[in-house]
């Protein structure tokens, strides 16, 4: 590893925060209530929730507790800014794309097989098309439709490693706080010409940067998701370094620019287009679980948790992603097996989130390591065997 790659790691640091793999579950909890209890009474694409499950999974009291719970993926992102900056903060390139190759692909491989499975059984699309959506779901094509509908957003953290591992590539990881504050103030800049055109003097109803604000092309691209992974960066450069007034700032100034992200995807929601909901809830919920963070950080900072509390709550952390991707459509097919032997409309569901929550742990527990190591295995041999060809042409060239 070069002499100049960053050290963001103080001595005797933990490579784990308690409270984020805490709030991590609870986001995905947050989703899968969002998925189960809502949107699958709203979505008009075939082979989704409503069409694997049942077109009676529909719970028209429980809109205004469910309706925002897709905000929890924009906590995962967060999450995902700290977790990633601690992660890379040691490492060289090649051992940060693998780490997070190997974290990805486990359930991503099993749960798009199982996806596909149902999707080619219990649902009207055609086995081409399956086929096709399941493919670009493996190689995370950022552009769908995918087997699983959450996999948008795996597509929009690939690249985020994608710019990390390139950041560490180029040795310019070290001045990885910089880009952060850079991107911060054009994305300030972004949002105060959105906000402008929706709200200034004049504005037209909608408008081109309204458009491109609410397109999936500016989320996988970070124009309107960057300001996320941007604050939990910043939150772990305050874990490490301490609090500072100018990172405080740039702290503040990401929050506003995911505020203005949230207020805008809100109103494009169906929550708030087809069932007048208040565009304020999912903003306070994600303002709630960033004020949890701000407060966890330095405590946890200046007084590490036990170890036991570690390895429950790092088991709960582990479990989301597996959780995230099975509940979608697997889980859909679980709820309507329960539903069909009788179970009711909200036993089933309610069943239904225990199943793949206990089907998440185990996978987490038993399954994914030992996935996870041969992934490791595999891809640090390829790499080893690139390399002492490379070096041999090399050689061969020279003489």
């Amino acid at each position: 590893m070069s002499s100049n790659s960053p050290r963001l790691s103080p001595p005797g640091a933990q490579k784990s925060v308690v409270i984020l793999d805490v709030l991590r579950l609870l986001a995905a909890l947050s989703v899968v209530a969002y998925h189960y209890f809502f949107y699958a009474s709203t979505e008009e694409t075939i082979g989704g929730i409503g069409e694997i499950a049942g077109y009676w999974l529909n719970y028209p009291g429980l809109v205004s507790y469910t309706w925002w719970g897709w905000v929890g993926v924009y906590v995962f992102f967060v999450i995902s800014g700290f977790v990633i900056a601690m992660s890379a903060s040691d490492k060289s390139a090649s051992e940060f794309a693998i780490g997070r190759f190997s974290r990805i692909y486990p359930a991503l491989i099993v749960f798009s097989a199982l996806a596909l499975i149902v999707i080619l059984t219990e649902s009207s699309v055609p086995a081409s098309k399956s086929i096709a959506s399941w493919f670009r779901s493996i190689i995370l094509f950022p552009r769908g439709p995918w087997i699983d509908g959450a996999i948008w957003t795996l597509t929009v953290e690939a690249l985020f490693y994608a710019v990390i591992a390139v950041a560490i590539f180029f040795n310019v990881y070290r001045r990885i706080g910089g880009i952060v504050r850079f991107y911060t103030v054009l994305s300030t800049m972004f949002w105060i010409a959105v906000l402008y055109q929706q709200y200034g003097p004049g504005a037209p109803d909608g408008g081109i940067l309204q458009a491109v604000a609410e397109s999936y092309k500016a989320k996988f691209f970070l124009l309107t998701t960057g300001s996320f992974f941007a604050v939990g960066m910043i939150f772990h450069e305050i874990y490490v370094l301490g609090n500072r007034f100018e990172r405080s700032i740039f702290l503040y100034l990401a929050v506003l620019d995911s505020v203005a992200a949230l207020h805008t995807f809100s109103l494009s929601s169906a929550g708030v287009t087809q069932f007048g909901q208040n565009a304020i809830l999912p903003i306070s919920v994600w303002l709630a679980a960033v004020a949890v963070i701000g407060c966890a950080i330095p405590m946890e900072r200046l007084r590490t948790p036990s170890l036991f509390y570690r390895k429950i709550a790092r088991q709960l952390g582990l479990m989301t992603y597996p959780l995230y991707l099975v509940h979608q459509i697997s889980g859909a097919f679980i709820i309507g097996i329960l539903f069909q032997i009788g179970l009711g409309r909200f036993f089933s569901p309610s069943v239904g989130i225990g199943i793949v929550v206990l089907i998440s742990w185990l996978f987490a527990r038993h399954i994914e390591p030992g996935m996870r190591r041969r992934i490791d295995h595999a891809c640090r041999t390829a790499i080893d065997q690139f390399t002492l060809r490379y070096a041999f042409q090399r050689t061969r060239n020279e003489d």
